[in-house]
């Protein structure tokens, strides 16, 4: 048991080093890929570790960081192929984890527990998110647009890293109790990411059509 709560810890600090590391630092390049698969492998030993010690919603919680990030990162080096068969068991799982999420989260909620809010909240992100994956990839379906740029990969892939840090700072919070309110260790990660996220995928998005348009000129 010790030997697997060390092994979570310092799975922990590395998911916090190198997710830090991707946001601060220059992307693209051998450096920046190297720490995001440091990043997502860092992630599934969290995962892992944590299923055995953790809570269930705790577990379940993990497996959106991870799931995000192992999204993430293959938006980023293979998106030009389609998923093999393991990957698409990846996304089938994760459909049927985020059900069970939101159906928790339903139960909770009905009585009268604030868990549930968390639970519905991160339960519908991450059904939404598996939905749409499963019917691109596995379907062919093409409905994502996520963008008019060409490169509309990179925005997916920085927006799932994203979301999987925020998830990692999530736990941190409420392992360690960062605020006196519990709900508060839970969603206030989670609203100052998605600010974070929205200004800085604007930003990029813009950078990269001005680019585009001055490239078609």
């Amino acid at each position: 048991m010790e030997l697997i709560e060390s092994l979570h810890a310092v799975a922990g600090f590395v998911v916090a080093l190198t997710g830090l590391a991707q946001i601060v630092t220059k992307k693209g390049g051998i450096y920046h890929a190297v720490v995001g698969f440091t990043y997502l492998s860092a992630w599934l030993i969290v995962v892992v570790t944590g299923g055995y010690l953790g809570s269930p919603l705790i577990t379940l919680f993990g497996f959106l960081g991870f799931y995000m990030a192992l999204t993430g990162w293959r938006f980023a080096n293979r998106r030009r192929t389609r998923p093999k068969t393991p990957e698409k068991v990846i996304y089938w799982i994760g459909l049927i984890v985020a059900t069970s999420t939101f159906i928790w989260g339903l139960s909770l909620a009905f009585q009268g527990h604030w868990m549930g809010i968390v639970a519905l909240i991160f339960g519908a992100i991450f059904l939404i998110t598996c939905i749409v994956d499963i019917l691109d990839f596995i379907f062919k379906k093409n409905i994502r647009r996520l963008s008019a740029s060409r490169k509309q990969w990179m925005f997916e892939h920085m927006t799932r890293m994203y979301i999987s840090y925020i998830a990692a700072m999530t736990a941190f919070a409420v392992i360690n109790e960062i605020f006196i309110t519990p709900i508060y260790n839970w969603l206030m990660p989670t609203v100052v990411g998605t600010i974070l996220i929205f200004f800085t995928r604007r930003q990029q998005e813009k950078k990269l059509l001005l680019r585009e348009e001055k490239e078609r000129g």
